[in-house]
């Protein structure tokens, strides 16, 4: 089996959120960035597959946000919607039902693209970074 050899900047391991924010931001710097999953299409996306698209922050509330952000505006806070989970009922899926990955799928791909349009948003809007928007597309791509 002959195979082509690649060279890359930065490889990234796994692609949860920390790694893609990693990936994204080597990539916005120019990199050429690979990115390694072993997880299954379905499972893909880290402990991220599990949260239903929330993110968990050990904060108390907005004003924690507030004191490490202290450029934060009105607007910017407005946006910020936090809830506290008081219980939970821990219920048994068929995670190999059509059905549950199909969802999950469907979820995975919903968070991941809204995920990184916020950061393109965020970055340009920002800071005035010019994206290489090749690059960005092949990361967004990688996982479809």
């Amino acid at each position: 089996m002959t195979s082509e050899r690649k060279n890359y900047d930065v490889v990234v391991v796994g692609a949860g959120n920390a790694a893609l924010t990693a990936a994204l931001a080597a990539a916005s710097e120019g990199a050429k960035v690979a990115i390694l999953e072993k997880a299954p299409e379905h499972l893909r996306g880290g402990n991220s597959y599990f949260t239903g698209g929330l993110f968990r922050f050990a904060y108390n509330g907005i004003e924690d946000i507030s004191e490490l952000l202290p450029a934060i505006t009105s607007d910017e806070k407005e946006n910020i919607y936090l809830t506290k989970i008081i219980s939970y009922e821990d219920k048994n899926l068929d995670q190999k039902s059509d059905d549950f990955k199909s969802y999950i799928n469907k979820e995975n791909s919903n968070n991941r693209n809204n995920i990184l349009k916020s950061y393109d948003i965020f970055l340009n809007d920002k800071y005035k970074v010019v994206l290489n928007q090749k690059t960005i597309e092949r990361v967004k791509n990688f996982f479809k």
